[in-house]
């Protein structure tokens, strides 16, 4: 399936003699096959290098895409990956936000006092179960803070108030030098790493959804919210669970239920759509329709009965 320069897309046969125009793109490729006695399609990019392959969301059946863990979805220009779901049985678990960073206890002093200062309680030296740290790159009179010190500052920056529990978490920076503060020290318990911020648990269902650019993660730019009363809104309004000031972003522009275990994300009628990212190829099967974006160009597909690849309708 190519596009050329007027924009228009046509399926070509595989082996196909017919010109192609020069300046034309090759968007998809499709391949038939069989599956339990009925015709299909596989639907891929034509490369690895080529654009990625989307699903729009807006034109899928009216229950919307089940989400797995490391979904990126797109919400105009805005991307989320979904780091962690977690269904209403799991109550044990906590929320996930990795290691961006780890520190390290400042070594205790044999042979002199202990007179390194925290700058936050102005106490010297270190107590059992409540180091010395060294978090960022500040020097002299402002390097030590005590942990105990650090979890309470960091703690306070966390909008915790939500009745089930949901909180944005924003990696906490030093006011001082900007250095990102570490999420984890080490040195404190035999084989394991301590965070320095304890999380609440939301109450299950929820989701820890994770902004992303295109270059990288943002790292530590996370919403983790609780889904046990209620579905979750994205959009620019004000009152969005997720809100994204952007212009191409809708007021509300998409919503994540949770319904008999599954995350179901619907789109909320948004002017530029809500996508999902497909790691690998779409099948088609018979009879079904198949919206797709990619690059520019959104291609909506249907398998008939009696169709062959080169007969797979596509319409831009």
């Amino acid at each position: 399936m190519l596009r050329d320069p007027e924009n228009q897309v046509e399926v070509l046969a595989e082996g196909a003699q017919k010109e192609v125009r020069p300046g034309s793109d090759l968007l998809l490729v499709l391949q038939s096959v069989v599956r339990g006695g009925q015709p299909a399609c596989w639907i891929r990019p034509p490369s690895a290098r080529s654009n990625k392959l989307w699903t729009v969301v807006k034109e899928m059946a009216p229950d919307g895409h089940a989400l797995v863990e490391n979904d990126l979805i797109r919400l105009g220009r805005w991307k989320f990956r979904i780091r962690q779901l977690v269904t209403a049985e799991q109550t044990e678990t906590r929320p996930a936000i990795g290691r961006q960073q780890v520190g390290t206890c400042v070594p205790a002093c044999d042979d002199e006092v202990d007179s390194r200062c925290c700058r936050i309680c102005l106490m010297e030296g270190a107590e059992a179960g409540d180091p010395i740290l060294a978090p960022c790159a500040c020097k002299g009179s402002i390097e030590f803070i005590h942990l105990k010190c650090l979890r309470h500052w960091a703690g306070s920056r966390l909008n915790t108030d939500h009745p089930l529990g949901s909180f944005c978490y924003k990696t906490v920076n030093c006011e001082l030098c900007k250095t990102p503060f570490p999420t984890h020290v080490t040195g404190l318990e035999a084989g394991h790493d301590v965070p320095i911020v304890e999380l609440p648990n939301p109450q299950p269902p929820y989701l820890v959804l994770e902004k992303e650019t295109d270059a990288a993660s943002s790292g530590g730019n996370m919403h983790i919210l609780s889904l046990a009363d209620k579905a979750i809104t994205m959009g620019r309004s004000a009152d969005s669970d997720v809100r994204i000031v952007d212009v191409s972003v809708s007021r509300c522009h998409a919503k994540i239920h949770y319904h008999e275990g599954q995350f179901l994300l619907r789109d909320a009628g948004s002017k530029f759509g809500t996508c999902v990212a497909k790691r690998g190829p779409v099948l088609l099967e018979e009879n079904k329709r198949l919206c797709v974006q990619v690059g520019r160009t959104v291609v909506d597909l249907h398998l008939t009965a009696d169709a062959a690849p080169a007969q797979v309708a596509g319409t831009a």
